[in-house]
């Protein structure tokens, strides 16, 4: 019997063993075919494994290759993903992140269109941000931004999961509102003032946009930080960045504050 037993489980290692590993050289359309067929249904490749090389004092490389599709809602949508022939086995989680990013920026591009530009003036820049992170990064402040929609994703969330290709993240049918209650993704606000004169208009505009995003979203608790940033002014009023949550169910806002 021992030897029986023996027997089979040297023949699992060398099953085990013989399954091919991730290599620099993989091309993505045919290792995660089967998910891309069952994420975008019908698609077309616009760049086909180019070879690019993103820092010029740097050795390393990445393969880029970009598909176009059709949402549901009639867009036509491209999503632009890479390989690092710099690492092997991280790109699985990579590519995995990559999908997620490309989800969560559709979403925020659409809340900037939407609800972002029906409370701030076009000139000012809205930015959106992805944080692959178990919280929201309030240090981050891009450019001369004024309003910030910010994504993040537990790094929780196995990549597994995103890239089933059964019952993983379907790209080209998934909706904003589904992101948010089955893959455990939420957004919020950020506000950078840099015009003091103009403070409680933009906290009231800010509050408006919230509560709108959260509606749209149909995400409960919304998190929201306001930045304030006036180089301009040596005699500016002195005030303290503080973050908020909006609870949607009482439509209510809970502001702390959180230090110079």
């Amino acid at each position: 019997m021992k030897k029986y037993v023996a027997f089979f489980l040297a023949v699992l290692l060398i099953i085990f063993n013989s399954r091919p590993a991730p290599t620099f050289s993989e091309d993505y359309l045919i290792r995660y075919g089967r998910f891309l067929n069952y994420s975008f249904g019908e698609f077309a490749v616009v760049v086909d494994g180019e070879i690019e090389s993103l820092w010029e004092i740097s050795p390393k490389t990445w393969t880029v290759w970009e598909l176009q599709y059709i949402h549901q809602n009639g867009e036509e949508r491209n999503f632009r993903f890479s390989r690092n022939n710099n690492l092997n086995g991280t790109n699985y989680s990579y590519f995995g992140r990559q999908v997620l990013r490309h989800a969560m920026l559709n979403v925020g591009y659409k809340i900037e269109k939407e609800i972002a530009r029906q409370y701030f003036m076009d000139e000012e820049l809205v930015d959106i941000v992805v944080l692959q992170d178990n919280s929201f990064n309030t240090q981050v402040v891009r450019q001369n931004s004024v309003v910030q929609i910010m994504g993040r994703f537990p790094i929780s969330r196995r990549r597994a999961d995103v890239l089933n290709h059964r019952n993983g993240l379907r790209l080209y049918s998934i909706t904003s509102q589904e992101l948010v209650s089955e893959w455990d993704v939420e957004f919020g606000i950020s506000l950078i003032i840099r015009d003091y004169e103009n403070y409680e208009e933009m906290i009231g505009q800010l509050k408006e946009m919230t509560r709108a995003m959260s509606a749209y979203l149909e995400q409960d608790q919304v998190q929201i930080f306001v930045r304030f940033r006036d180089s301009n002014f040596d005699d500016a009023p002195s005030f303290n960045d503080f973050r908020g949550i909006y609870n949607r169910k009482t439509e209510t806002f809970e502001i702390y504050e959180v230090g110079n």
